[in-house]
């Protein structure tokens, strides 16, 4: 019996009141992506200065939106009860969908079956292109209840609806009165005044990913970077020009750039260990193959020094000794598992099968346990041996790499820590 006098009470003769009612939507500032189409959602909401019985709303979104096929979603479903008594408060009564949906005769009405929802089933007599998927929906709520501890709050929400923007960047939302429904009523029928029609802006703008900075960072820094905005990367390799290794000079594609979540972006980092490689230049293959070896960078590696470091006056000492006799003559399979064995390759090159070679020996001999004056030049400093230590007179000829720990020495060019390859 009490809803049918709700029915009844929707259909009372409508007369003027003050403004009571304000509606609100609030849009979600988030855009997401579903199935290639980019979607907001909008939670209608009201405040009011007194009891509502039913809202009927009229909305509409500009041409190329709709309203998304997934619906409403948020609102409540059967009569008014207070939590106390197990219940929830709100409008869930829903007159265009009561007849079909709720037979209130049966212990369990039915409230909770998706086809009863707020939606109307139609919007006027012979009305067509409206409801869901469309750009224009009828929404009606009413509310029983019984006895004023179990009637709704003044303020509350009453459902989110979703938009789609079908390819639209923006539109807006238009919501009214829905008139042949009696707009929004108050307890004894009358239509209450409201803020309606309301309308409000939707932007949808781009959905992805956006790159971040990577330009005049470390390659290590830019992945960083990437991987915290959800990016893979790709290297691509350029020549140095006098920057620090591994110093990204450019990304592609560029930052600021909006892409797919997960995407690639190609570093292109200064990766070049001697400043006359390029990509078909066979050193810098040989490098690139072996792994980057940072120690193919000291300035003496070409003269023998697989440690990049001293022992006591000697730059190529007993300990550079001891680490190519550990690696010579093994194949490359074996060599790749001696820690540091690339680094006795000081030719850069295989004789036959082999990447640490007599012919590696002999340029250790040459060098072994003479004193930095003069006689253990830097890479570019002195002999070019058949061409393995650069050209002569260019003491910058290399991005020093340095291992762990060591500080650049006076007079060479150092890359800065952390930008070498493979070392901290």
């Amino acid at each position: 019996m009490r809803k049918v006098l709700l029915i009844a009470a929707l259909l009372l003769p409508i007369s003027s009141a003050m403004a009571a009612v304000t509606i609100i939507a609030d849009v979600n500032a988030n855009t997401h992506d579903h199935d290639g189409v980019k979607h907001k959602t909008v939670t209608i909401g009201y405040s009011s200065d007194a009891d509502v019985r039913a809202f009927a709303l009229d909305i509409n979104v500009s041409t190329g939106m709709n309203i998304g096929d997934s619906g409403l979603t948020g609102y409540k479903t059967g009569v008014s009860l207070d939590p106390s008594q197990g219940g929830t408060k709100g409008y869930g009564i829903f007159p265009g969908r009561f007849r079909d949906y709720v037979n209130p005769s049966n212990p369990d009405p039915c409230w909770g079956i998706p086809e009863y929802n707020p939606t109307t089933p139609w919007a006027a007599p012979g009305a067509e292109n409206t409801g869901l998927g469309w750009p224009r929906v009828v929404v009606e709520l009413g509310t029983l209840y019984s006895g004023d501890a179990n009637k709704p709050a003044l303020t509350g929400t009453l459902f989110t609806l979703d938009v789609n923007s079908e390819g639209a960047e923006g539109g807006q939302m238009t919501i009214a009165g829905e008139a042949l429904r009696g707009g929004i009523v108050g307890t004894d029928g009358t239509a209450l005044g409201t803020n309606l029609p309301l309308t409000v802006d939707l932007d949808f703008p781009p959905v992805g990913v956006t790159v971040p900075v990577c330009v005049g960072l470390t390659r290590d820094q830019c992945i960083a970077a990437l991987a915290a905005v959800g990016l893979g990367y790709t290297d691509t390799n350029a020549p140095g020009t006098g920057q620090p290794l591994k110093q990204v000079l450019a990304i592609n594609p560029v930052a600021g750039t909006v892409v797919s979540p997960g995407s690639s972006v190609d570093i292109n980092a200064v990766s070049y260990p001697i400043k006359y490689m390029t990509v078909a230049n066979s050193l810098y293959v040989n490098w690139q193959n072996r792994g980057r070896p940072a120690c193919w960078a000291y300035p003496r590696q070409c003269r023998g020094d697989a440690d990049g470091k001293k022992l006591g006056t000697l730059w190529v000492s007993s300990n550079d000794l001891n680490l190519l006799k550990s690696s010579l003559s093994k194949l490359e399979t074996a060599l790749k598992n001696i820690p540091n064995g690339i680094c006795s390759d000081y030719d850069h090159k295989k004789l036959g099968t082999l990447w640490v070679s007599s012919n590696d020996l002999n340029i250790l001999k040459s060098y072994l346990s003479k004193l930095e004056t003069a006689m253990v030049p830097q890479w570019g400093a002195g002999p070019t041996d058949n061409g393995l230590c650069g050209t002569s007179g260019d003491p910058n000829y290399h991005y020093w790499c340095l291992p762990t720990g060591v500080t650049c020495p006076p007079g060479q060019t150092c890359a800065p820590a952390g930008t070498c390859p493979n070392t901290p």
